[in-house]
């Protein structure tokens, strides 16, 4: 950490900061290489007589239209009607929310991301 500090001309009392810093955190939940995700246990496969090859069947998830088109109903009309008003009805598309909460819950996520990334700048540089 001193060696790369140093390249990037970060004080080395700096350092010590953030190896402080990086040490209290609760790695419990941090991925490991010691622990990796399960992997599959069988992949279907089907021959495709044009590729000349046995190929991997993935399941399709298809969309409904239906749903989709009363999404951007509401989401035309909220700016009319109101936020969170949905004169074509709920969908359950966005977990629940409207198209354009779910878009807000979205932007506000990266927003809270993007602060918490110049925070750990700001410490780790010591500004």
């Amino acid at each position: 950490m001193r060696i790369a500090g140093s390249v990037l001309g970060i004080e080395p009392e700096e350092i010590d900061k953030a190896a402080e810093y990086l040490a209290s955190e609760d790695t419990s939940n941090w991925p490991s290489i010691l622990d990796p995700e399960p992997s599959p246990t069988k992949t279907d496969v089907k021959y495709d007589p044009d590729m000349g090859v046995y190929a991997p069947q993935i399941p399709v998830e298809t969309a409904d239209a239906g749903k989709i088109l009363k999404e951007y109903g509401n989401a035309l009309l909220s700016p009319i009607l109101g936020e969170g008003s949905t004169p074509f009805g709920k969908t359950d598309l966005f977990g629940g929310k409207t198209m354009m909460e779910s878009a807000t819950d979205s932007v506000n996520k990266i927003n809270e991301r993007n602060r918490k990334t110049e925070e750990a700048m700001k410490m780790l540089l010591g500004r």
